[in-house]
């Protein structure tokens, strides 16, 4: 890594000077823009602290975007066995990381498809989802495999009532998950 002297008054210059005295030639992109956002005297500009303390604006992240981007729900390690379970809330809504009977890791919202109750808290291992609030049980696949008194619920394609699945991959050891 090489260094450059900095006898010079502005950082943008600094910046300009350290491109050019680089032992090898600059990806364009790096040169294009200044990547400190500065005003023409070269001081570099604040961010209103608004942006990180506001109600609205973390309505606002919440809404556009942590219910639109990939993020780290949990390590692979915690949820290691067939049955361990973890829950992971953001933004308002809780989602259930599970390793299934094929060893894959899943992700579903943590809410029974008859009245939205949480079907899991915390971490555990389990052999189906439960929910407390009629007995509905889900697979570890997500799937509804048991309605109590099913004859009232004549209506209730069993199909197409599981939980709902969100998006998982595994990489090198994180488990990323994106609603």
């Amino acid at each position: 890594v090489q260094t450059c002297a900095l006898p010079i008054s502005t950082p943008v210059s600094r910046w300009n000077k350290c491109l050019e005295e680089d032992s090898r030639p600059v990806p364009p992109y790096m040169a294009a823009e200044f990547p400190l956002d500065l005003d023409e005297a070269g001081v570099s500009r604040t961010v209103d602290a608004k942006l990180f303390t506001s109600r609205e604006a973390h309505e606002i992240e919440k809404e556009r975007l942590w219910k639109r981007v990939w993020q780290i729900a949990c390590r692979e390690n915690d949820v290691p066995n067939v049955g361990d379970f973890i829950e992971y809330e953001v933004a308002g809504a809780s989602i259930i990381i599970v390793r299934d009977l094929k060893g894959t890791i899943r992700a579903f919202r943590n809410a029974c498809s008859h009245r939205g109750t949480a079907v899991a808290r915390g971490r555990g291992t389990s052999r189906c989802f439960i929910c407390p609030y009629h007995g509905w049980t889900y697979g570890l696949d997500g799937a509804l495999n048991h309605i109590p008194g099913e004859w009232d619920f004549p209506h209730v394609d069993k199909s197409a009532h599981g939980l709902k699945p969100v998006l998982a991959e595994a990489f090198h050891g994180w488990v990323f998950i994106n609603l």
